[in-house]
């Protein structure tokens, strides 16, 4: 069944608005509009379809021409407020083309709107491309949300050349209005100076106007802010305060943090049995940090019962989700069969997916596999090359054996003073190992090689201040007479 009718008006638009709402109300079904414009007149067309199957055409002829731009105003918003009801329910196709024609229009909110389309290829095909073109279209209206859609494409390269300089200048055009989207990547932006000079004290001013509105991702960023003194003064009572905010919105991140700062005590009252409740939150939310937090309180009982075979679960999640940690974390697990079954194949191949992001305690691990063929053929060299990586940052089991590795010459030239500054920098960091290396084979390996039996070296002046100058003095007094220091790297 079909009903067609013609109303003329003149300048009474809340008659039209009135109208509008009556026949808009009168369906449960689905809405899709067609507008068309000609000299003084509106072809508005109402299709309602569902159930009853009623479909029917209005045509307003408005004889005044200035309500022509209020009534596509007022209709594209509607329009927009539809298509938006679909697009929450999931019907992208159905949104999609209810924002095309409001887009189509000229109307920037659905241009805004045809741009998320296109980027993420809901109810259309995937196109970058045409999501910047949309974007641009509603940007250059004065929307803050397509500013700050086209800022983000700008600034990661998304359909359009990466160019850091417009993504900040879109970015603020969207924050001076408000938007707090913007405001908080334009915070980010000027902690990072990306585009434009850095400024951390900006970028508080920035994340603050955001976080005030309600927006969690401005307040975890305000918080870390706090936490470290970037830009501000520290406060971390402020800190916990604003984590809180975002934490209680359900923000991931900030859930974490806060975690970590009620397992430590940081500006709150230590409190395990809250960290281990915001790290679960976060955690079940797939948060990776979160995860592996929460697998390192189940394998050391921290706030909760020690529970190993939960933190390998726990670990697993994280490390699938690509956390270094959690990926070496596994590793041992795997390799001393903590809460799993014990499986050096397993071991190398997580402990090589955390050395390779450069993760200094997964490199030594993997190091620790190639030496003794844990998962993988025995490889001196290897070994030494990743105990090498490790101790570099400071690693202190990689860098006493890495120092094993050139005292012996395994998989790198012999060289024993190497050896010794390596076991030197092990011991100060505590690893006894070293020390004892030191004390025991090291020094007496030295003292066999002094005391060989070239009596024309037997001068036990010119032998103290050469090794003196060769151990620095570090490692007691001239054992005796001396005849090769090749050994020692000389």
């Amino acid at each position: 069944m079909s009903n067609t009718s013609t109303i003329h008006i003149k300048t009474d638009f809340d008659c039209i608005v009135y109208d509008y709402g009556q026949e808009l109300g009168t369906t449960k079904a689905d809405t899709y509009f067609n507008i068309e414009l000609r000299k003084g007149e509106h072809e508005l067309t109402f299709v309602f379809t569902g159930d009853d199957s009623i479909s029917k055409t209005m045509n307003y002829v408005v004889e005044d021409v200035d309500c022509d731009y209020r009534l596509i105003i007022e209709i594209a918003e509607a329009i927009c407020d539809k298509a938006k009801e679909q697009y929450d329910s999931g019907n992208y196709s159905t949104s999609f083309t209810l924002f095309s024609l409001a887009a189509a229009k000229g109307y920037a909110r659905a241009q805004n709107r045809l741009g998320v389309h296109y980027k993420f290829g809901r109810g259309v095909e995937e196109d970058p491309q045409k999501a910047v073109e949309w974007y641009t279209k509603a940007a250059e209206q004065g929307d803050a949300k397509a500013q700050c859609n086209l800022g983000v494409c700008y600034e990661h390269g998304m359909g359009v050349e990466k160019d850091l300089a417009k993504a900040v200048k879109w970015y603020t055009k969207a924050a001076d209005q408000g938007d707090i989207r913007a405001q908080n990547n334009l915070g980010v932006c000027y902690v990072y100076g990306t585009g434009i000079e850095k400024n951390t004290a900006k970028a508080v001013e920035w994340y603050t106007k955001a976080a005030e509105q309600g927006y969690a991702r401005a307040q975890c960023n305000l918080g870390i802010c706090y936490e470290h003194g970037t830009g501000v003064e520290r406060d971390l009572a402020k800190a916990v305060e604003w984590y809180t905010k975002a934490a209680e919105l359900g923000y991931s991140s900030a859930q974490n943090n806060l975690g970590v700062c009620y397992e430590h005590g940081t500006g709150v009252e230590r409190d395990l049995a809250k960290a281990m409740e915001w790290y679960a939150k976060a955690a079940e939310q797939g948060y990776a940090k979160a995860q592996c937090n929460l697998g390192t309180c189940y394998y050391n009982g921290t706030g909760i019962e020690k529970d190993p075979f939960k933190a390998v679960g726990w670990f697993t999640k994280a490390a699938e989700n690509g956390n270094v940690t959690a990926q070496y974390n596994l590793g041992y697990c795997y390799e001393y069969g903590e809460g799993t079954e014990k499986c050096f194949n397993k071991a190398f191949e997580w402990f090589t997916k955390s050395a390779e992001q450069g993760f200094a305690n997964a490199q030594y691990g993997l190091g620790f596999c190639y030496y003794n063929g844990y998962g993988t053929e025995k490889d001196q060299t290897k070994a030494a090359d990743w105990f090498a990586r490790a101790a570099e940052q400071g690693n202190a089991m990689a860098q006493y054996n890495l120092g094993v590795c050139y005292e012996n010459g395994y998989g790198v030239e012999k060289n024993l003073r190497k050896a010794l500054e390596l076991y030197e920098k092990a011991n100060i960091q505590g690893c006894e190992e070293g020390i004892k290396r030191i004390n025991t084979t090291l020094l007496s390996k030295s003292k066999a090689q002094i005391h060989k039996k070239h009596n024309y070296f037997n001068d036990w002046d010119y032998g103290r201040e050469t090794w003196d100058a060769m151990t620095d003095g570090m490692y007691g007094d001239y054992p005796g007479s001396v005849d090769d220091y090749s050994f020692l790297g000389y």
